[in-house]
């Protein structure tokens, strides 16, 4: 029987193997609307674990006063579960190719090595 409940974010797609254990009911989980739902769960002791992008963790923790207040308590574990690819669609026409390209040169910029 699983001994702690993870936070899950509804309509989100996590690692298949921890997808498949929480849907055998090996793994205990609370679903939250948001990631900033499922912090704010974290935070009350809601659960004992969430399962969250890096980057919006981050994010989080930065703007949300509640959150902010609180993550002295928290850390992030250093493993990542797995890799989503994630595609960016635009309309096919001119106003689309514009935002296209300049979305791919800004990507390119941030992925260009900083100054030494």
């Amino acid at each position: 029987m699983a001994r702690y409940r993870i936070g899950t974010v509804k309509t989100y797609v996590n690692a298949p193997e921890f997808d498949r254990l929480a849907k055998k009911g090996r793994i205990k989980t609370l679903t939250a609307s948001t990631d900033e739902e499922n912090l704010i769960n974290l935070v009350m002791g809601k659960v004992d674990g969430i399962i969250i992008d890096r980057n919006v963790y981050v994010y989080l923790s930065n703007t949300n006063p509640r959150i902010k207040a609180a993550t002295a308590r928290l850390q992030l574990n250093s493993r990542t579960l797995v890799v989503h690819k994630l595609y960016v669609c635009f309309a096919r026409n001119e106003k689309g190719r514009v935002l296209r390209d300049n979305f791919n040169k800004g990507l390119k910029s941030l992925q260009a090595p900083g100054p030494e």
